[in-house]
């Protein structure tokens, strides 16, 4: 098993967790891949979608794109899904 290239911190409780992963439709040229994620702690948490460059080996150049508001406490409703149309 290979161990995960860099990833943000990752809430893992409840529902949270690494939730979706896309590469971007043009990943050839550019690189780019999106995350959704649970971020935070138990007490204070929320769903995070961010960016960064795979370069074959590692993640870099990492961009929070959005984060819901307001943070809330527990492990439920992290849900996303990532989607090009």
């Amino acid at each position: 098993m290979t161990a995960a290239p860099r990833l943000p911190p990752v809430t893992a409780f409840g529902q949270g967790g690494l939730l979706d992963v896309a590469v971007h439709p043009r990943f050839s040229e550019n690189r780019w891949v999106y995350l959704s994620y649970a971020h935070g702690s138990q007490q204070v948490n929320r769903t995070r979608v961010a960016r960064a460059r795979f370069d074959g080996r590692a993640l870099s150049d990492w961009q929070v794109l959005f984060e819901a508001e307001p943070a809330k406490k527990g492990g439920q409703h992290f849900g996303s899904r990532l989607a090009w149309l």
